[in-house]
């Protein structure tokens, strides 16, 4: 255990280990086939990754059999970076002979390739061999859409029936967790590995399918507006030609020398242009990435803060997958399911119906498929905020008399003490993100399409001279007139207005009261 830890400490520089990795790595050290069902972003990719570095002999290595392709050339590339040690992608038997270079730790395969020409690896020289078959992700491919290869894995083990299995996955029921292991021959004495699926930071958000032009005008206006600003997004897509329709669709929209950061990504694609992608991706200068599930799970970009999933995947372990690219650093994100018409629902399984159609929290829902309970947060879901009694987000949509400034005559000038701009900086922060989580119409957009930061930054430097709803969207570029009452009271708490006293006056006209704003439903 010891040698684990300082392994993972060391050499992939994790602060603690996480739940079930080190029970993992000491199961296949002992010999015992492993099972490990932990959610997304749990670091299951530890749990094999840590195994040639926690090894006494130089000589072993690990075979990775994986169907996405490019999480395979994402991994071969960060486990160099990581661990000094080399991994390969075996694409066919002509890259057998490079296993006999020691430094080789992992061989990264696809099931098609271990049990077709690769099968000659299990026949390779390099003394001291020792195979590890670790399956990495997706066993969610069940029945006709169950890869015909995984079917066979299970017969490699007659090759070195010594050797541990281990099988990872983010998203299995029950009744696919027993089939993984009969397929794969567990022996007994295995090790099963499971935590809580629940994934609390992000809000879940199920919608009706309308237009492209609809369903997507939160992001279109950002996107306009704010360039290479824009948080990033992943939009998940059933076909090619339906994500070719949405880049096309959001790149147009997007502002003139910034349409790079919108990209497309599918299995059509060659190797190089997917490991482009993926690498503009990460360091940001690709904003949105349209995708198929080419775009594979166990891919880890942390800062994707909304998934939209735009038509119903074959399973609600696929949907689980592909909402779980979102929020993997922690931070609050949004997952957002557009549904299609009757006949697209009645294909699905029973528990992706349920989900669509809204009848009950879309957290439990999707738990309940894979035996888990919801550990419910105040931002849950879509149905949940609906179901509240005062959702807070009801605010943005009817202001109250009192939300409204006056701008009395009397009022002119605000104080200001020393530390006070700090906090209206951190109370408009807040204010924003408050709005955010509340607020599922702009969840395309992150909280910056609530309020900007440059637009925050021009509040604190110009509050003392705004009194007024009208003073405020007239001087500060971005401000919507629905949450200007809202910046006024946090304005007013932290640089509250002088009243000056006034000289008596004969009889005032009366004057009619100002109107609070109106309902402003078909803005949201």
């Amino acid at each position: 255990m010891d040698r684990v830890l300082r392994v993972g400490r060391d050499v992939f520089e994790y602060g603690a280990l996480r739940q079930g990795q080190a029970d993992a790595v000491l199961g296949i050290l002992n010999g015992r086939d492993v099972f490990v069902g932990l959610p997304t972003g749990a670091g299951k990719t530890f749990c094999y990754q840590a195994v040639p570095s926690c090894l006494d002999s130089v000589e072993p290595f690990l075979i990775v059999i994986s169907p996405l392709t490019a999480l395979i050339d994402d991994q071969v590339a960060r486990y160099f970076t990581t661990t000094g040690y080399k991994a390969i992608h075996l694409k066919s038997a002509n890259g057998i002979k490079a296993v006999q270079d020691r430094s080789v730790k992992l061989v990264y395969t696809s099931p098609e390739v271990a049990v077709g020409e690769g099968r000659g690896i299990f026949n390779t020289d390099r003394p001291y061999f020792k195979f590890r078959h670790i399956s990495k992700p997706v066993f969610y491919f069940r029945g006709k859409d169950f890869r015909v290869a995984f079917e066979h894995i299970g017969e490699l083990r007659a090759l070195v029936p010594n050797t541990p299995v281990m099988a990872l996955t983010a998203s299995a029921s029950p009744e696919t967790v027993q089939t993984v292991k009969d397929k794969l021959h567990f022996k007994d004495g295995s090790i099963h590995i499971s935590g809580n699926l629940d994934r609390p930071n992000i809000f879940l958000v199920s919608k009706k399918k309308a237009t492209l032009q609809k369903d997507f005008l939160g992001l279109l206006q950002a996107m306009k507006r704010k360039g290479r600003e824009v948080e990033k997004q992943l939009v998940y897509v059933p076909t090619r030609n339906q994500a070719m329709d949405v880049w096309t669709l959001l790149r147009a929209h997007t502002a003139d020398g910034y349409k790079d950061t919108v990209v497309y990504f599918h299995s059509a694609m060659s190797l190089d242009l997917k490991a482009k992608v993926l690498r503009r991706f990460k360091s940001g200068e690709v904003r949105v990435v349209v995708a198929t599930v080419a775009f594979g799970m166990g891919i880890d970009i942390p800062d994707i803060s909304c998934v939209t999933v735009y038509g119903l995947p074959k399973s609600m372990s696929q949907l689980y997958q592909e909402i779980g690219r979102a929020g993997r650093s922690g931070q609050q994100a949004t997952a957002v399911v557009f549904a299609g018409n009757c006949r697209d629902e009645g294909n699905a399984e029973d528990s992706l119906q349920q989900f669509v159609a809204k009848e009950s929290c879309l957290r439990d829902v999707m738990l309940q498929a894979f035996d888990n309970q919801a550990a419910h947060t105040d931002h849950c879901c879509s149905f949940c905020q609906e179901e509240t009694t005062a959702p807070r987000g009801a605010y943005l949509l009817h202001p109250s008399a009192a939300q409204v400034a006056t701008n009395p005559a009397a009022s002119r000038k605000r104080k200001r003490e020393e530390g006070d701009e700090k906090k209206l900086l951190k109370s408009l922060y807040d204010l924003r993100n408050e709005l955010y989580k509340d607020d599922t119409s702009i969840a395309h957009v992150g909280p910056a399409g609530v309020l900007s930061n440059k637009a925050i930054e021009a509040i604190k430097s110009k509050a003392q001279s705004i009194h007024t709803v009208e003073e405020l969207c007239k001087k500060i570029k971005g401000v919507s007139e629905n949450i200007a009452p809202f910046i006024l009271d946090k304005i007013g708490e932290e640089f509250p207005e002088k009243t000056q006293p006034q000289r008596p006056q004969g009889p005032q006209r009366r004057r009619r009261p100002r109107r609070p704003l109106q309902d402003r439903t078909n803005m949201m």
